[in-house]
């Protein structure tokens, strides 16, 4: 009896030792289910959102690319001169930091997309995102540096001439981007924030600091990034103004002229001269047009980006707020180099009609008798021009647009 107690005694222990391991691998196959999911990595960016960026980012890329070669193709040609050198000094600064800052853009975010977490979550990675806003603020500064000098140069010809200098202006964009590197290298040195140590390590925006330092931190970031757009704003505001200026006293100028050329003067001659005084006036309203549109596309790509700095702040949860303010400071890469390359090769000979109707006016603003628009028969002599003229005036207020 005792036998047959035994084996099923024994039956019941296997049993029982089979059905816990059962359970036991069922809770851990489920546990896996429930963790497999959370740790694959989660899209930051949806897939339209995706192509849209990636579109600006590549259109940007090719026209930055396309600047640079164009103005490595100018510098080849003749009459290349001092004051065209500086100009193009900037706008070389200006495309090249605008195709790093693409390039680097590009590449970050495609990697978060799809590398492994082990790549991105790392703090040399957060690093690399944290020094594109060098980039970003650099072409802040290039602008700042080429609306400065339009207003020295329309309106302040000859303090532009004696002390603007192509090796002042490089000066002063390597200053600045000194400046920016410092700025944005700050939280390398624990003076902000720029990710959050894990396990994982997790890549953080300025504007979402908790601690004392950061919150400072992002507050400086929010002025110096606030005054530099006023700052380029303002500039482009004053060469409208001076602009302005210009052409209501260069048609003044040629309507007296025309009126003291018509006693000895044909009447061919006098249609003559008020033809070239209504053909300025479409060069003009275009080239304050292209500058207002700076000063517009500048407030629109730019100052989204400061203000969702205290919007952050104030309402954590406002992500698409912020994504937008994003892609806005990304579509501003790819459009400078269509304003200040691309698009000033088409429209070069209207330009270039504007910027003799500007040089003439200059030239009749510093004499003490008006010049007649016909050479061969007004002339003026050396006595009545100021000895401290520039010698090119041409060169002097030579702009792109």
């Amino acid at each position: 009896m005792v036998g047959s107690v035994l084996p099923d005694v024994t039956a019941e222990v296997r049993w029982t030792l089979n059905a816990t391991s059962f359970l036991e691998q069922l809770e851990n196959a489920t546990e896996f289910a429930s963790v497999a999911p959370s740790a694959a990595p989660r899209r930051h960016l949806g897939v339209a959102m995706q192509a849209i960026i990636t579109a600006s980012y590549v259109l940007g890329v090719v026209g930055n690319g396309a600047a640079l070669v164009i103005l490595s193709r100018e510098k080849k040609r003749p009459g290349w001169g001092r004051n065209t050198s500086k100009h193009h000094l900037m706008l070389r600064c200006l495309a090249g930091n605008d195709l790093v800052a693409l390039l680097g853009m590009l590449v970050l975010m495609h990697a978060q997309l799809y590398l492994p977490p082990g790549f991105t979550a790392t703090q040399g990675y957060c690093a690399a995102r944290l020094m594109m806003r060098v980039f970003g603020l650099g072409s802040g500064m290039v602008a700042l540096v080429m609306a400065a000098e339009r207003w020295l140069a329309l309106s302040h010809p000859f303090v532009y001439q004696q002390h603007v200098t192509y090796h002042l202006i490089q000066r002063s964009i390597f200053t600045l981007w000194a400046l920016v590197v410092l700025l944005v290298s700050l939280p390398l040195f624990g003076f902000g924030m720029y990710y959050k140590p894990g396990p994982p390590v997790k890549c953080e925006r300025y504007r979402q600091a908790n601690d004392p330092a950061g919150i400072a931190y992002a507050y400086l970031f929010f002025t110096f990034g606030s005054l530099l757009c006023l700052a380029i704003v303002g500039f482009n505001l004053a060469v409208v103004r001076a602009l302005c200026s210009i052409g209501r006293r260069s048609m003044l100028d040629r309507r007296v002229s025309s009126r003291s050329s018509s006693n000895t003067h044909h009447s061919n001659y006098r249609s003559l001269a008020a033809s070239k005084s209504l053909a300025a006036t479409p060069e003009e309203l275009a080239f304050v047009r292209l500058m207002t549109a700076l000063c517009v596309i500048f407030l629109v790509c730019w100052m989204p980006q400061m203000i969702a700095i205290p919007v952050s702040r104030m309402y954590p949860n406002a992500t698409p707020l912020l994504r937008i303010a994003d892609v806005l400071m990304s579509f501003h890469f790819s459009l400078d180099p269509y304003i200040y390359v691309l698009l000033r090769c088409r429209r070069r000979p209207c330009v270039q009609a504007f910027l003799k109707v500007v040089c003439r006016s200059s030239s009749f603003r510093h004499s003490d008798h008006p010049i007649s628009d016909h050479p061969s028969k007004h002339t003026t002599s050396d006595a009545t021009t100021p000895k401290t003229a520039p010698r090119r005036p041409d060169m002097v207020l030579e702009h792109r647009v």
